[in-house]
C-alpha cells in the first residue's frame, strides 16, 4: 500500500506550485476579518455569484452588473424597495448582457440576483445607528467580532437563520462554509475538490481531513484555498484529481 504524503508536505507543495500573486491575494483571503455588514456582505454575495461558476466567469457578470447600475453596497441595496421597480428596472439594463434574456431574468439567473440584493437589503435594515452594527454581529455571528473567533456554532446559526428567516435563501451550506471561510474562519468548505481530496487521502469523510489538519495544526480555511487554487489551476475535473496526486506522490 502506497504511503500518504503529510499533510503538512502537500500544503507546502501547494504554496511552491502557486505563483507568488496569487498566493498574496490566497493569504488574504484567509486572513481573520472584523465581522461588519460590509465584510459579511461581500463575503456573501460573491459566494452567491460564484456557485457553479469559475472565478473568472462570476467576475466578468459582476462587472456587467456594476456598468448596469447594481451597488455592490448594501447600504445602497438597502434602498431598493420591491414596490418601486429598482431591481425590475436593473433586471432590464442587464438584459442586453444576456442571451436568453427573456428565460434568464425570470429564472435562475433572477433568482441569483435577487438573492444578491435580499442580503443587502436585510442587512440594511438592521438600522443605520449608533448600536447597528453590535446588533448585526449579536443576530448573525452570536455577538463575535472577528473571523477567528468563528466555530461551529458560528456555521449553525447562518443555517438557522436561513431555515428560519427566509433570509440566505441563495446560500447553501457548502457557501455557508465558504462565507465563513473568507471572513477568515478555520473552515473547509466541503466543495468537489475537497472531497475528492479527502477520498484519495483515504479519509471516511471532510469532516475526518479537517479533523487531521487540525490535529497538524494546520489552518483548514488556508489550506482549502490552496487546494482548490492548485487542483482548478492543474487538474481540472474533481474526477483527475486521483490518477493526479498519484503521479505526484508516489512511494
Amino acid at each position: 500500500m502506497r504511503k500518504q504524503p503529510t499533510l503538512h508536505s502537500v500544503l507546502a507543495f501547494f504554496e511552491r506550485e502557486i505563483p507568488k500573486k496569487t498566493k498574496s491575494w490566497l493569504e488574504d483571503v484567509c486572513t481573520p476579518k472584523e465581522l461588519t455588514r460590509t465584510t459579511f456582505f461581500k463575503a456573501a454575495y460573491w459566494a452567491i455569484l460564484v456557485a457553479n461558476m469559475n472565478v473568472d466567469t462570476a467576475q466578468i457578470w459582476r462587472d456587467k452588473a456594476k456598468e448596469c447600475g447594481f451597488p455592490f453596497d448594501w447600504r445602497k441595496l438597502g434602498d431598493w424597495n420591491d414596490g418601486d421597480g429598482q431591481f425590475d428596472a436593473w433586471c432590464k439594463r442587464m438584459a442586453k448582457k444576456l442571451a436568453n434574456p427573456k428565460e434568464d431574468l425570470h429564472g435562475l439567473f433572477r433568482a441569483r440576483w435577487w438573492g444578491i440584493w435580499d442580503v443587502g437589503w436585510r442587512l440594511a435594515h438592521f438600522g443605520r445607528g449608533a448600536g447597528s452594527g453590535a446588533a448585526f454581529r449579536k443576530h448573525y455571528f452570536n455577538g463575535k467580532k472577528y473571523g477567528d473567533e468563528l466555530t461551529e456554532e458560528n456555521f449553525h446559526r447562518l443555517l438557522e437563520i436561513k431555515q428560519t428567516e427566509g433570509a440566505l435563501y441563495q446560500i447553501g451550506e457548502v457557501s455557508i462554509h465558504f462565507i465563513l471561510r473568507n471572513l477568515g474562519g478555520n473552515f473547509l468548505k466541503p466543495d468537489t475538490w475537497i472531497k475528492a481530496f479527502a477520498e484519495w487521502y483515504g479519509c471516511t469523510s471532510v469532516e475526518q481531513l479537517a479533523s487531521a489538519l487540525m490535529s497538524g495544526g494546520i489552518h483548514r480555511g488556508k489550506f482549502d484555498a490552496y487546494c482548490w487554487k492548485y487542483c482548478v489551476a492543474h487538474i481540472g475535473q474533481a474526477s483527475n484529481l486521483p490518477r493526479h496526486f498519484n503521479q505526484l506522490f508516489r512511494s
